[in-house]
């Protein structure tokens, strides 16, 4: 399995985080369905637990 980390700068635009994010997690939704293990382990990751992107609108939560 491959791991993926998105990276979530403060600030960022929400689309540059999950367009990324939602390519990684429907190539494993289709490997699933045939019924084949995930290929892609993928995590968020920020300097901080939540990022504000969007000019503050939005917040992203990541692991700590």
């Amino acid at each position: 399995m491959k791991h993926i980390a998105i990276l979530v700068p403060q600030g960022a635009v929400l689309g540059s985080i999950e367009g990324p994010r939602l390519v990684f997690s429907e190539v494993n939704a289709l490997l699933r369905r045939l019924d084949k293990p995930p290929l892609f382990d993928i995590q968020l990751v920020g300097l901080t637990s939540e990022t504000p992107v969007c000019g503050g609108l939005y917040s992203v939560y990541t692991p700590t």
